[in-house]
């Protein structure tokens, strides 16, 4: 599950990342399914030149707890 427009990345998500996001200026949300991985992709990311990153604290699954969109 993920937000409506979003994608899901596996474990060689820095790649992924660039193919998709290579503006590293753009501002970019990070989530994860409850909030903690996504954290560590930051820090990752940040060391990979990214600038501007935004985290879903409370996951995916707090985001459609909100009932906001998703994607199955």
């Amino acid at each position: 599950m993920h937000p409506e427009g979003g994608m899901q990345v596996a474990q060689d998500f820095v790649s992924k990342v660039e193919e998709f996001f290579p503006d590293k200026s753009a501002p970019l949300i990070v989530g994860c399914r409850s909030g903690a991985r996504s954290l560590l992709a930051i820090d990752v990311l940040r060391s990979n030149g990214y600038e501007s990153l935004v985290d879903v604290a409370t996951g995916f699954m707090g985001w459609a707890s909100q009932q906001l969109p998703v994607e199955k």
